[in-house]
């Protein structure tokens, strides 16, 4: 005779466990759904954790830059006679600079050694654009009330600028945010001057105050980053800051 007590415990313990393994499978599915959103967040807050670093590297080193000409205008030199030639760059050899101690690249003068921005700062996407991962010194530019320079921004308030072109944009946004300046899908908009700044002010320039809903968004900013409209550059974000306000 069949022993139906035993055949029924043993159904039943077989039901049991394929529920336990139909549970394990449930829990292992959603634990693995959770790491991968939290691997996911990590990541992103890795990326942004990045660009917050190469942000802050590359203002301290316009800063450095910055301080460095203040300090030689100190010595009595005047905005004119500084310059930014160096063997890293061509294009700014100043006439009016005629010794090596109005060179800021130079042990007699600025005492600087000419710092090639580093290629995590840069988007790929505009490495076939002449300039592309150098350093602009450029006398094209008139923020709007930085120094005398108001609204209207006349050639007698031109501002001396360190930039940088073809940055990424998650950096240009965390520049901005740490300026107090509108930032991700809201980056102000201009165009952008790259003439070389060799001793003489430009007579024509762009007034600097950043395209947005009010206009003003880089008004009294000496420092800051946007999106470039125009030209070979067009659709890249650059980063700059004054070093003479004008």
């Amino acid at each position: 005779m069949p022993d139906h007590a035993h055949t029924h415990a043993s159904r039943q313990e077989s039901g049991n466990a394929l529920w336990f393994i139909l549970m394990a499978i449930v829990l292992l599915a959603a634990l693995t759904i959770v790491i991968s959103r939290s691997g996911s967040s990590v990541n992103q807050s890795g990326d942004v954790e990045r660009e917050r670093i190469a942000a802050s590297d590359m203002m301290r080193t316009a800063k450095g830059i910055e301080q460095t000409v203040r300090q030689m205008q100190i010595r009595g030199l005047g905005e004119s006679q500084i310059s930014f030639d160096t063997s890293a760059l061509s294009g700014y050899t100043n006439p009016n600079c005629d010794n090596s101690g109005c060179k800021v690249y130079d042990k007699a003068g600025g005492g600087l050694t000419y710092s090639t921005p580093k290629p995590l700062w840069l988007d790929k996407g505009f490495s076939s654009v002449s300039g592309y991962g150098e350093w602009v010194f450029t006398h094209d530019n008139c923020i709007a009330g930085v120094g005398s320079g108001t609204s209207s921004c006349g050639t007698g308030n031109v501002d001396i600028l360190i930039a940088l072109p073809g940055i990424r944009k998650g950096i240009c946004t965390q520049i901005n945010r740490m300026l107090d300046l509108p930032a991700g899908d809201n980056l102000p908009v201009e165009s952008i001057g790259l003439t070389p700044w060799i001793g003489t002010i430009s007579s024509t320039h762009t007034v600097l105050v950043g395209d947005n809903a009010d206009g003003t968004a880089l008004e009294r900013a000496s420092a800051g980053c946007y999106k470039i409209t125009g030209g070979s550059w067009d659709g890249a974000y650059v980063f700059y800051q004054t070093l003479f306000e004008r």
